[in-house]
């Protein structure tokens, strides 16, 4: 679901949603498979309240979900949104054009999410 697709409503509950997540981080820390989680959903959330954000939110947390826990089944769901969401930010009415440094960042992550 992106973002404008979410009604007023729905932003607010990612917001709050997102805090609740933010606070798991700090208690999950020494869980890694737990902390990958919700590094997902927090990708998933900012994804959703993408015009809230000066930066690519999402990449960030798609990213550490893919560090935190390497070649596992969250990492390779992670890796699926990072690229996604990648590409769809170098997209335009021209095709695709991924600069260099992100082609490589993109190659690196698939390979430590175990693809």
């Amino acid at each position: 679901l992106r973002a404008e697709h979410t009604s007023e409503s729905g932003k607010i509950e990612f917001l709050r949603a997102s805090h609740q997540l933010h606070k798991e981080l700090k208690s999950s820390a020494k869980n890694k498979k737990k902390t990958a989680e919700t590094y997902f959903l927090l990708g998933r959330s900012y994804e959703n309240l993408e015009e809230l954000a000066d930066f690519n939110l999402p990449e960030v947390f798609y990213e550490q979900c893919i560090r935190t826990a390497p070649k596992t089944s969250q990492s390779k769901r992670c890796y699926k949104d990072f690229e996604r969401n990648l590409l769809w930010g170098f997209s335009g009415s021209g095709g695709t054009f991924l600069p260099f440094t992100e082609k490589k960042r993109l190659k690196d992550l698939k390979k430590l999410a175990g693809y």
